[in-house]
């Protein structure tokens, strides 16, 4: 583990830690696959209705842009001018409510 995470689940023991696994490290047919913890942050998220690519489920605080398009493409903002559209999704966006978290991204090993 680097320093970096251990730094942050020391001086945030109560935050849940999150991993983002790298596509090559689970891309066989194994059941367990080996990876290496890499870089670490703390994160605000939310999580939401199934949305957008891949049917995400969550939303970072500090990059909604997705999720914001996402909404102004939906049947309940049709009807709105394209101004109105972006300053109510901004406004849901605005009022989720947020959690922080630890992330860590797993990669494949570079040790071995």
């Amino acid at each position: 583990m680097n320093n970096e995470l251990i730094e942050l689940i020391k001086n945030n023991p109560d935050l849940p830690v999150f991993a983002w696994v790298y596509s090559d490290v689970v891309s066989d047919d194994y059941g367990t696959w080996l990876g290496q913890f890499s870089t670490s942050y703390i994160k605000e998220y939310a999580k939401v209705d199934s949305y957008g690519y891949g049917d995400c489920t969550w939303v970072f605080k500090d990059e909604p842009e997705d999720y914001i398009e996402w909404l102004i493409e939906t049947k309940e903002y049709e009807e709105l001018t394209q101004e109105e559209a972006e300053k109510k999704a901004k406004d849901v966006v605005d009022n989720l409510e947020y959690h922080k978290a630890i992330f860590v991204y797993v990669d494949l090993p570079k040790d071995l």
